[in-house]
Parts: structure tokens; C-alpha cells; sequence
């Protein structure tokens, strides 16, 4: 994603939070933190498996003008160093949608455009004995969303 598309992204987030009507869906932010056990990645050209990975992950989604939402996440990715207990980032995963939303809260159909980049962490991009490249992709797609009740009320 250049800046310039990130630039009108953040844009186009912070306009659409002025043109929100009171809707029937609700607007979302969320954190996200874990570990993936037993990870296989490829460092300096050769995969090397992991006894955990780390990651942090943070998303927002709006609604605006009833039909339209725009959102976005961001996760960083963190491994295990030789030499001290504190993990080192190695990768960032940006996450940019946006489409058209049709139904309420507990139904609810989407077409969704999305670009996903992933991005190497600096120092580790400028090293030259890793040899790590960015990659993306853009997709489109249909998401349906059921809210089932509880099964169980306490």
C-alpha cells in the first residue's frame, strides 16, 4: 500500500466517523493477542520452526451513510531471540476493506473489497543475509454473518 493510499484510507476513516447516521449495526475496534505454537517461518533463506510466535493485533471497522463500511488492521508478528528473553518483531501484516453491508446486527450480508500487504520489520528488511520480500494481495468477496442465541442462559 503506498502512502498516498494510506493517507486517504486514514482519510476516508476519519471522514466516514463524521457521516455516520445513528445505524442499526455498530462500529467495532478490537485487540487481539496470542501465540502460535510450534511456528515454521522462513529466516535468512532457510525455514526454521519456532517453539512460539507472538502476535498483536489491532482492527476498527465503521459504518457509514446505512450500506457502507471502511476498516482496517494491523499485525505484528514477533519471535523468539537467542540472545535475550524479549521477542523481535518480524513481520507486519496491513489489512485495508471496505464495501457494501446490507441487513442489522444479527443478519447481515457484505461484499468486501480488501488489500492485505505484508511487510518485513526494519532492521530486518535493510539486512542483506535475509532475504525477505513484501507481498499483497487484493480479493473480493461475500460475507454472510448469523447471530444464533445462546444456548445456554445464566
Amino acid at each position: 500500500m503506498t502512502n498516498l493510499q494510506k493517507i486517504l484510507a486514514g482519510a476516508l476513516i476519519l471522514g466516514a466517523s463524521f457521516l455516520h447516521p445513528q445505524a442499526s449495526r455498530a462500529d467495532e475496534f478490537s485487540l487481539e493477542a496470542g501465540v502460535i505454537p510450534d511456528a515454521e517461518l522462513w529466516v535468512a533463506s532457510k525455514q526454521t520452526k519456532y517453539p512460539l510466535v507472538l502476535y498483536q493485533e489491532a482492527s476498527a471497522e465503521i459504518d457509514f451513510l446505512k450500506y457502507f463500511f471502511v476498516g482496517g488492521a494491523v499485525s505484528i508478528y514477533e519471535v523468539p531471540q537467542t540472545n535475550t528473553p524479549a521477542p523481535w518483531p518480524f513481520c507486519i501484516n496491513l489489512i485495508f476493506n471496505a464495501g457494501l453491508q446490507f441487513g442489522n446486527q444479527s443478519e447481515n450480508l457484505k461484499i468486501i473489497y480488501k488489500h492485505q500487504s505484508q511487510h518485513p520489520i526494519n532492521p530486518y528488511a535493510t539486512t542483506p543475509m535475509f532475504n525477505q520480500t513484501d507481498s499483497f494481495f487484493d480479493s473480493i468477496g461475500v460475507k454472510f454473518t448469523i447471530k444464533i442465541p445462546p444456548l445456554l442462559n445464566f
